[in-house]
């Protein structure tokens, strides 16, 4: 089964969530996953922070560009309304 998966934070950041533990075994079943996620944000926020993180070969992490002017802007729920990007 192929599975698409839009993830807001980067894939491999330095803490790896729940969603890296669950589609990394999901992938050991034999599915492939896309991960979809956003270009970084340059801030230093540990999520944002890219570590070199074992990439089962079933899943591929695709950086989705996204208008700087709407990714860089900050404003309420920002969050909430990139997710619709």
């Amino acid at each position: 089964m192929k599975i698409l998966f839009h993830y807001m934070a980067r894939w491999s950041s330095a803490h790896a969530s729940r969603f890296y533990h669950l589609l990394t075994k999901v992938a050991e079943f034999g599915h492939e996953i896309f991960v979809i996620q956003p270009p970084s944000r340059a801030s230093i926020e540990a999520n944002d922070f890219d570590v070199a993180l074992k990439v089962h070969h079933n899943i591929n992490v695709i950086t989705l560009p996204i208008n700087e002017k709407i990714w860089m802007k900050r404003f309420p729920f920002d969050k909430l309304f990139k997710k619709f990007f």
